[in-house]
């Protein structure tokens, strides 16, 4: 890189620090929105928290400078293809999911006969789905959605990010994983387009899926609460330093034992952060 580039990418960062600094919400608006949101009732169809991130969303929202928006520990569904009947059509103008039925739906391995019970019964385009984990959480300041955007890449949630809203005071880190699957089974009369050993085939692989899914989970809580405690540490090693002092004739100047220590006097290096 030429020294041209150099400066203009150290420009470059140093504008950014600057612009970050404007980012963020205050502690006292960050709290207000914090309860406001945990007060609200749980709009998911579900409506509950996932059992296998029960933990890891609590120590989010333990923290004062988190809480979670939105969260799915990871599922396998077989749904309706609510795009490709012309009956559903004024749905694509919408949420999808809202012209979208579940026939069969976990969030845990299962055995097979449970879906084919459903699967039979099916009448319209269907496909099979794993959704890996998906976790949103709004963060005080740019700092902390780093911090959790860290941890979260670290686990090999390799689609995770930081959005920003309009005004930049709100910061939302989205945490996404990559290792999806869809495959359509049915047409729109409900005819199966693949044979029992695909379902079967496409199970298996959706069940690996889901357990590795499971061990991301399980490592980006732990690097969560590896990082954050680190952060908490050196925060609180923190300290200020004494200023130099230039000596004259020999002599330290007033309250030099409070301000300052003698170098000089001292065989070993002097460690302040002891």
């Amino acid at each position: 890189m030429s020294t041209k580039d150099a400066t203009k990418s150290a420009d470059s960062d140093n504008s950014f620090m600057r612009k970050s600094r404007t980012y963020g919400a205050s502690v006292d608006e960050f709290r207000r929105w914090k309860e406001a949101t945990i007060r609200k009732c749980d709009i998911s169809r579900k409506g509950s928290i996932d059992e296998e991130i029960h933990d890891l969303v609590s120590y989010i929202n333990s923290h004062d400078d988190f809480f979670t928006t939105s969260s799915c520990s990871g599922r396998i569904l077989l749904c309706s293809d609510d795009l490709t009947t012309e009956k559903r059509l004024d749905n694509a103008k919408q949420n999808s999911k809202k012209g979208c039925h579940w026939f069969f739906v976990s969030h845990k391995t299962f055995d097979i006969k449970e879906l084919t019970s459903t699967f039979y019964s099916v009448d319209c385009s269907s496909k099979y789905k794993f959704e890996p984990f998906v976790l949103h959480a709004q963060c005080r300041t740019i700092e902390k959605a780093r911090l959790l955007h860290t941890a979260a890449v670290e686990s090999g949630f390799r689609n995770s990010g930081i959005t920003f809203g309009k005004s930049g005071r709100k910061i939302i880190a989205a945490v996404r994983g990559t290792a999806c699957l869809e495959v359509p089974l049915t047409n729109d009369k409900g005819e199966r387009l693949v044979a029992d050993d695909y379902v079967q085939h496409i199970v298996d692989i959706s069940h690996q899926k889901l357990t590795l899914n499971l061990q991301m989970i399980h490592s980006f809580h732990r690097n969560l609460i590896r990082i954050l405690a680190d952060r908490d540490v050196t925060e609180s090693q923190k300290v200020q330093l004494p200023k130099e002092v230039y000596r004259k004739k020999g002599r330290l100047p007033k309250h030099s034992a409070v301000t300052s220590v003698d170098c000089d006097s001292f065989d070993e290096p002097i460690n302040f952060f002891i």
